[in-house]
């Protein structure tokens, strides 16, 4: 059974994650930066999870692997998309 501090566990590193993206996008001027660092919440909490867990399943694995491939697909995109281009003030 998880245990509260395994939930919460993960919070200071994605608190640091988002706080170098937010310095990254306010040193650009471009808050659409943030939007790549999105999906790798995701990967934080998974890996955070699987390290966690009393036995490393083939499920388990396999659901880590799929949440990575989706994140990095996820993140490339919107880097190559939203890089060098203007601030979408939508």
């Amino acid at each position: 059974m998880m245990t509260l501090y395994a939930y919460l566990a993960p919070l200071p590193l994605l608190l640091l994650l988002g706080v170098l993206a937010w310095g990254l996008a306010t040193l650009r001027r471009n808050v659409g930066l943030v939007d790549i660092v999105w999906s790798l919440f995701f990967v934080v909490v998974a890996g955070w999870h699987f390290i966690v867990a009393p036995t490393a399943s083939m499920r388990a694995t396999l659901l880590l692997a799929l949440v990575l491939l989706w994140a990095l697909r996820l993140s490339a995109y919107l880097a190559a998309r939203n890089w060098n281009a203007p601030e979408d003030h939508r």
